[in-house]
C-alpha cells in the first residue's frame, strides 16, 4: 500500500505568495495620521488609551473575536424550549467578548466623563480602530454615545439611567 501523505503537505498546497498574517500589532501605533489627528484635535491626552486599545485589538485572538462576531449573526429566540415567549436575542459569545472590550475602553462613554473636548476626538478614534476588527458592536456602542445629551435634557430619565450608560462594566444578560 502506497504511503499517504496529509494534503497540506503536498507541494501544490505550499503557499509562497502571500505575506504572513496581520496580527499580533498595534493598529494606533501604525497609524501616523490618525495620531496626528488626535495630537492636533486637542485629545493628546488619551494616546494611553488608544495605544492600550489598538494593542488589544490587534492581538490574534482579538482578531478572531472579531471574525466570530461577524461570521455569526445573532439570533431571535421566540420561545423557549418549553414554549414559552421569550423574544430574546441570542450574539454568539465573541460578540459580547468585543461589547465588553468595546466598553472597557469607553468607547461609548469617554467623551462624556471628560471636560476636555478632545473627548469626542478620542471617542471618534476609539470608534475608528475597532470598526477595524468588528463593525456590529460599533452600533449599539454609537447609539449609547449618542444618546446621552438628549438623556441630559430629562433630569428624571438622567438621573435614572446615565451613571449605567455611562458604565465601563458590561452586562451581556437580556434583561
Amino acid at each position: 500500500m502506497p504511503t499517504r501523505h496529509p494534503i497540506n503537505e503536498l507541494p501544490t498546497h505550499r503557499i509562497s505568495n502571500q505575506p504572513t498574517p496581520l496580527e499580533n500589532y498595534n493598529l494606533f501605533d501604525i497609524d501616523r495620521p490618525l495620531q496626528e489627528a488626535v495630537v492636533r484635535n486637542g485629545a493628546e491626552w488619551s494616546q494611553s488609551l488608544l495605544d492600550a486599545f489598538g494593542r488589544e485589538l490587534g492581538l490574534a485572538a482579538t482578531i478572531e473575536h472579531g471574525r466570530l462576531a461577524n461570521r455569526n449573526k445573532p439570533e431571535l429566540k421566540t420561545f423557549d424550549r418549553f414554549g414559552h415567549r421569550i423574544d430574546e436575542v441570542d450574539f454568539h459569545p465573541s460578540y459580547h467578548h468585543m461589547m465588553s472590550l468595546g466598553m472597557q475602553y469607553g468607547v461609548h462613554s469617554v467623551a462624556w466623563k471628560t471636560d476636555d473636548h478632545g473627548g469626542h476626538v478620542t471617542h471618534t478614534a476609539l470608534e475608528y480602530l475597532l470598526g477595524q476588527i468588528e463593525g456590529g458592536v460599533c452600533c449599539p456602542l454609537t447609539m449609547t454615545y449618542a444618546v446621552v445629551p438628549a438623556l441630559k435634557n430629562n433630569p428624571e430619565l438622567s438621573e435614572r439611567f446615565l451613571s449605567k450608560l455611562l458604565s465601563n462594566s458590561y452586562d451581556p444578560r437580556c434583561i
